[in-house]
């Protein structure tokens, strides 16, 4: 038998089910209050791929179809992904249409989505659990933890929000299903499932999550001679269903991605691409783990960007990895002994073990070393067991048909919890602050992300975009300028290949007319990329400033050379030889780029100076 904390109550079942109801209103009320000073954010970090310089989220209503039929990041420039989640792209595209460029709808979405979320979550816990308090304190830690920020402030992660909701909604129906027997709880259940899928492939790992839930909270039917059933035709059923829309969601997924991807995990987004064997692998995201626990106890600082190299490979006799293996082992341990008297707060550490372990690195390499949106499912574990402890030994076991006796009988239980939720209240809000646009969240996080070769690319690509794009006083331009400097050439020591960073440093370069630097860099570079022509017709325009028009002319051939179809190499070419005073060899090749790009009004307007 399971041991259970639920409540002793003499209230009726229509008495239980108004008090869960004004709870989840609670609940649901809590998340807004916590995330209403986001309505008014911009676009922030992965939005710019996803939304505002995403052809196919533009199209809106008219481009889902497109959609379901691409990898997640397609109609981005800079697309490389093995990602396919359409549902929640989709959402993206439908607020596009709805307000395009305005991204106060989406966070308004993102907001209301969360408050339904909390709503569910409160009345799915009541229902598995069959305890008010334990119900309420869960939901209550879940919708104010702190490391949920990036998921509700950052619209692209509907993602997160969309998948667990779903899911919690096929345990709902689920539920229903075993109690009542009536079919249509389960196909109502089988497609939560499927939208879940949709929005975020990871759930994938649901009928794991439905067998552990099953297993602890499901003790059977009582038959009319006294007999106990444990549904185990409901249970195959109901799996068969599962693994049905899941095995129809990877066939989708494969003929989509697989047919249109060559997408490979890279360093600066995942270090452990790097790690020397599998034994560092494993035991850097062991490591990886361990933070997250962290994360999850005390959540500060939180950072937008763990990315290459924040967190250290690490051995497998370093304290970093020994400390978190030794905790996880334990919890493993204590879980795996009690497991057959089924206490809750087991469930919570089989859960957080179970929906960790597809993000964890350890089985597969995913495209972030540590991502804090990715604790989204697997922090309700945390807030399981969490409020198991305050309940059973702060709790007073019993509850009222009113939310004010309630809190009365449990004032301890909510005494201690309110301070808890007054701290991650206060750090959800301020950590909200951060998320209001690109520049704020980077200045901010620079400081905790100081060995991140990303952290210092961004924050070095937002304020040279501000100078470029003349968005502040022309007195502030030069001291923006040489801080953009620094940023990139701090991101390109700690991470020499990082493409995007030495793009930017060479632009940087050029604006200050700084040609001697951008040549030095353009011709390292390289060496690092050898056969990327966008190097070689950088390294053309800054050996034409500087008057060297014999290596400029032959940097634009490489670059042609490297990519055939490269127009603007074709026209810094043309212009060079023009004004070299080489006609014939200018003529030639403008013959030869027209054959390519008819249609290029450069390309005619320089023929027409003829």
């Amino acid at each position: 038998m399971r041991e259970t904390t639920t409540d002793r109550s003499d209230n009726s079942p229509k008495e239980s089910r108004k008090l869960v109801q004004r709870l989840s209103l609670v609940v649901s009320l809590l998340g807004f209050f916590l995330y209403a000073n986001t309505l008014n954010h911009g676009y922030v970090l992965d939005d710019l791929a996803l939304i505002t310089k995403n052809s196919s989220t533009q199209q809106g209503f008219f481009g889902i179809a497109q959609i379901f039929k691409t990898p997640y990041r397609h109609g981005y420039a800079m697309s490389h992904d093995e990602l396919y989640r359409p549902l929640s792209k989709s959402l993206l595209a439908i607020e596009w249409s709805a307000m395009p460029g305005d991204p106060r709808c989406g966070h308004w979405v993102n907001v209301l989505l969360f408050c339904v979320t909390g709503f569910v979550l409160m009345s799915v816990l009541h229902q598995y659990t069959r305890s008010i308090n334990l119900s309420f304190v869960v939901s209550l830690l879940f919708i104010a933890h702190p490391i949920h920020t990036e998921v509700v402030a950052n619209i692209k992660s509907n993602d997160e929000i969309l998948s667990f909701l779903f899911a919690i909604l096929a345990l709902r129906s689920s539920r229903h299903y075993f109690e009542s027997s009536r079919l249509r709880y389960l196909l109502l259940s089988t497609a939560f499932v499927l939208l879940a899928v949709f929005s975020k492939e990871s759930m994938v790992i649901f009928p794991l999550i439905f067998l552990l839930t099953w297993y602890f909270f499901w003790d059977g039917t009582l038959e009319a001679d006294g007999e106990v059933r444990r549904d185990v035709p409901k249970l195959l059923l109901s799996l068969v269903g599962y693994a049905s829309v899941i095995l129809f969601f990877l066939t989708v997924r494969y003929s989509v991605v697989e047919a249109t991807s060559s997408a490979k995990v890279l360093v600066i987004e995942n270090s452990l691409v790097a790690s020397p064997d599998l034994s560092h692998r494993l035991a850097t995201a062991i490591h990886v783990l361990g933070i997250y626990l962290k994360l999850l106890l005390f959540p500060h600082p939180l950072v937008y960007t763990y990315s290459y190299s924040q967190i250290p490979i690490v051995a497998m006799n370093d304290m970093r990895f020994v400390v978190p293996f030794a905790v996880l082992t334990s919890l493993v341990l204590a879980a795996l002994l009690d497991i057959r008297k089924k206490p809750i707060w087991a469930y919570g550490v089989w859960f957080f073990i179970l929906s960790s372990s597809i993000i964890s690195n350890i089985f597969i390499i995913i495209g972030t070393e540590l991502g804090e949106r990715l604790m989204y499912l697997p922090s309700l574990g945390f807030c399981i067991v969490l409020g198991y402890i305050l309940d059973r030994y702060l709790g007073a076991s019993s509850s009222s048909g009113t939310v004010k006796q309630m809190f009365i009988d449990n004032w301890k239980l909510y005494v201690f919890g309110f301070l808890i939720l007054s701290f991650y209240a206060v750090k959800t809000m301020e950590r909200n602050l951060a998320w209001k646009s690109n520049l704020a969240l980077f200045v901010n996080d620079i400081d905790f992300a100081s060995k991140s070769a990303r952290a210092h690319y961004c924050l070095g690509n937002i304020l040279l975009e501000q100078v470029l794009m003349n968005t502040v006083n022309e007195h502030d331009k030069d001291g923006l300028m040489n801080a953009a400097i620094e940023e990139l050439k701090r991101s390109i020591s700690i991470y020499p290949a990082f493409t995007e960073a030495r793009s930017d440093l060479g632009i940087a370069y050029m604006h200050f007319k700084k040609y001697e630097d951008a040549i030095e860099l353009y011709e390292e570079s390289t060496t690092y990329f050898p056969n990327e022509p966008i190097v070689y017709s950088n390294l053309g325009f800054a050996l034409n400033a500087v008057g060297n028009f014999a290596g400029s002319e032959l940097a634009f051939k490489k670059a042609i050379s490297l990519k055939p179809d490269y127009l603007d190499a074709y026209v810094n070419l043309i212009r060079l030889l023009k004004s070299q005073n080489k006609p014939n060899d200018a003529k030639a090749i403008l013959e030869e780029a027209l054959l390519k790009f008819p249609e290029s009004s450069n390309l005619q307007t320089i023929k027409e100076e003829w």
